[in-house]
Parts: structure tokens; C-alpha cells; sequence
């Protein structure tokens, strides 16, 4: 993995010292303030495969929250929906967000966090947070406690300190593979108590591979069985990772995540394109516009006829409010004309 370092140069007594001094990198960030059956990684993840939103048996699905379902409440803000699940955990069915991971390789140190909020019941029965695959996972045991595994299958767990109810909950586990002992730790905040340690555990030191043909936020693959499904929201999900122990966010980054989430400080999404066309027979004849849209985002509709020289069609021109929207053009062109949507925000 590439990391990027800073050249650190101290003086002292005559001594030059140069250090390289590396940060994590965040590979992975899904907030899901886009809308329509996919979700989008924010600009500044490195890593950016989209998710797809599917049922339990594996067929498309919307899971985007309404409008202000995110964390800050902000109408910017939304989650992922999953509180259409028949239940939390363990014989339950429900929603997934799953991606194929495009780019990631294996890493000696990495931070996974989020927030999650369920509906009527602690976190408990096994619900699935973050999945590749029973190896690589982090999830809720019983007892309201998480626990995560790495690629050899081994898997630790925190005290039970995830007890809220319908609360916005954030959770972030380290692991740092370069050590043997205390390499593991579960941190917690919500809303309204800064970020603190839960438990500090003991796992194996290797790497994480997180290059593993699917990841999954919310449930685990359509194949498993049993089912596993948090019910509930989930938003903000990260994945940092490094060489060395550079992948590891301390305390007081964690914190400015939880922070930032809370006062709603939403970064921008990579913007999805995808224009939809149909033909209308009419009468009169024309043309059907259809597109995605992101709230705060503005939408033009351009047309050029050579593809060097675009203009603007007035009368489509739409500003997002986090749904698919269409607009009819007519009468059909009289010569050939090419079309694109231009986004800004």
C-alpha cells in the first residue's frame, strides 16, 4: 500500500534526525447523501466502488433514508434505511449495501467506524455492521458488545457497552498488525459524549485483507445462513488503512469524525451521471429526461451537435432534492442532437 509520509527533521545538540511521519488514509467513506438504488464514496476516499442497495435475496432495492435521517438531521443528511428488516440479527431478513472492492489491498493496520441507531432493541444477535466475509467483519455479539475478526478467523470482542436504544451510536474499531498484544481496540461516542475506549483486545499480528471479491455494510451475503441484518439506520461508514501502524486514528481523530458528523459537516459525494433517455410517441413527439438527484446539488440539461460546443436547454434545469426527477422535451429536434447533464453544487 502506498501511504504518504511527511519528512520530520529535529535538531538537537548538534544531531539531524529525520523521521518519516505517515497518517492513515481513508480508503472507504459511504454516507449516503446520494439517492436511487446505489450509493456513492465521498470524493475524498481514495477507494471509491460504489454500493449497491439490495433486498435480502439479493435483488435491487432503495434503501436510502428519507431527507434529515443522517446523524446531524440536516435535510442534506441521510442513512441507510435498513428498519424494514424483519427483525434484528440472527433468522432475521433485511437490507445490504454491497460493493466489489476495486483497489484495496492488504493492510498492517487499519481504523473501521460509523454510527449506527436501531429501532426498539439494543445491537445484539449476531447483526452485521461490516462484512466481507466470516473472516474479515465487525458485528454485534449478544450481550450489546462488538466483535471483529481479521483473515485468520480468529475474533475478539468489547464489554457490552453498546446498549442505547433508538440513539445515535458511534463505534470505531483499530487494529494494529504489528503487534502481538493490545492491538485491538473498540472505541464509542454518540451524539451527545465525545469518543471514549471501550476495550482493548489481543489478536494475532498479520494484515488485514480487505481485497477480498465483496463487502457488505448491514447484513451479510444473500447465501449465508442464518441471516443477520441490523435493524436499523446506519450512516458514515470509514475504512482507514496503512503501512506500519499507520492506519491506526487515535482518540482525538476519532473524536474530530464524531465531531464533524454531529455538526452535520457533510463531505462531497462523487457525483453520479447517468442520464436516462426515452422516446414519446406523442403526439406530440419528444424526449424523456431522467436522472438522480443529490440534495444541494443543481442539474442542467446541455445539448451540443457536433460534441465540441454544448449549450443549455432553458426549460430543463432542476435543482436536487434527493429524488429521480424527469423532464420532457418537445418537439423532437429537427437534426441530430447529442445531450448531457451537467451537475454542480
Amino acid at each position: 500500500m502506498n501511504i504518504r509520509c511527511h519528512l520530520v527533521v529535529g535538531l538537537s545538540l548538534g544531531l539531524v534526525l529525520s523521521l518519516p511521519h505517515c497518517r492513515a488514509e481513508l480508503l472507504l467513506e459511504y454516507t449516503f447523501d446520494d439517492s436511487g438504488p446505489s450509493t456513492q464514496a465521498t470524493e475524498r476516499a481514495l477507494r471509491g466502488f460504489p454500493l449497491q442497495f439490495e433486498n435480502q435475496d439479493g435483488s435491487p432495492a432503495d434503501w436510502h433514508g428519507a431527507p434529515g435521517s443522517g446523524v446531524s438531521g440536516r435535510s442534506e443528511d441521510r442513512a441507510f434505511d435498513n428498519t424494514a428488516s424483519t427483525g434484528m440479527g440472527t433468522g432475521s431478513e433485511g437490507g445490504r449495501a454491497h460493493g466489489k472492492p476495486v483497489g484495496l489491498e492488504p493492510m498492517d493496520s487499519i481504523t473501521l467506524s460509523g454510527w449506527f441507531r436501531t429501532v426498539d432493541q439494543s445491537l445484539g444477535v449476531f447483526a452485521r455492521l461490516v462484512w466481507w466475509d466470516f473472516r474479515r467483519q465487525v458485528y454485534s455479539y449478544p450481550d450489546a458488545g462488538l466483535h471483529f475478526a481479521i483473515d485468520t478467523g480468529v475474533y475478539v470482542g468489547s464489554d457490552a457497552a453498546y446498549t442505547e436504544v433508538n440513539e445515535w451510536v458511534f463505534w470505531a474499531v483499530t487494529y494494529d498488525g504489528t503487534q502481538n498484544a493490545d492491538n485491538v481496540k473498540f472505541w464509542k461516542g454518540t451524539r451527545d459524549t465525545g469518543v471514549s475506549l471501550v476495550s482493548t483486545r489481543s489478536l494475532p499480528a498479520g494484515q488485514f485483507a480487505a481485497d477480498y471479491p465483496d463487502f457488505m455494510i448491514g447484513n451479510n451475503d444473500p447465501d449465508s445462513s442464518p441471516t443477520q441484518p441490523l435493524d436499523g439506520w446506519i450512516d458514515n461508514v470509514r475504512l482507514h488503512g496503512g503501512d506500519g501502524n499507520s492506519g491506526i486514528l487515535g482518540e482525538s481523530e476519532l473524536e474530530a469524525l464524531r465531531a464533524q458528523d454531529v455538526a452535520g459537516d457533510l463531505p462531497p459525494i462523487r457525483i453520479r451521471t447517468e442520464l436516462e433517455v426515452s422516446l414519446e410517441s406523442g403526439p406530440p413527439a419528444g424526449l424523456t429526461f431522467g436522472w438522480w438527484t443529490i440534495e444541494g446539488h443543481d442539474y442542467q440539461l446541455q445539448e451540443s451537435a457536433n460534441l465540441s460546443t454544448w449549450s443549455d436547454v432553458a426549460a430543463i434545469a432542476t435543482a436536487g432534492d434527493g429524488t429521480r426527477q424527469e423532464r420532457s422535451l418537445t418537439p423532437l429536434p429537427t437534426s441530430p442532437r447529442f445531450y448531457r447533464l451537467k451537475v454542480s453544487r
